[in-house]
């Protein structure tokens, strides 16, 4: 969450305070969608071997802290054989 206050803002009479809340992004959650699924493996495929956009979140998987072929797989595991879940 992040807050401030209005006072010293140009063209404000006020002197609110704003805030915002900002979800966190898991790691695992390639395309920032907040959930973590088939899209976010086509996601990192897409990153890793066809030049695609960088992962919204990180898209490591497996808290090894780097986006590689590890979590692709890792995600698969995940996904479709009943492997641990994501690390973050």
């Amino acid at each position: 969450m992040i807050v401030w206050s209005t006072f010293f803002q140009f063209g404000v009479s006020d002197n609110d305070i704003v805030a915002r809340r900002f979800d966190a992004c898991r790691s695992s959650d390639a395309n920032g969608d907040t959930k973590v699924d088939v899209t976010d493996v086509f996601y990192d495929i897409n990153a890793l071997f066809a030049a695609g956009a960088a992962p919204v979140c990180g898209g490591d998987a497996n808290g090894d802290g780097k986006l590689d072929v590890a979590d692709v797989f890792y995600l698969i595991n995940y996904l479709f054989a009943a492997g641990p879940p994501p690390i973050n």
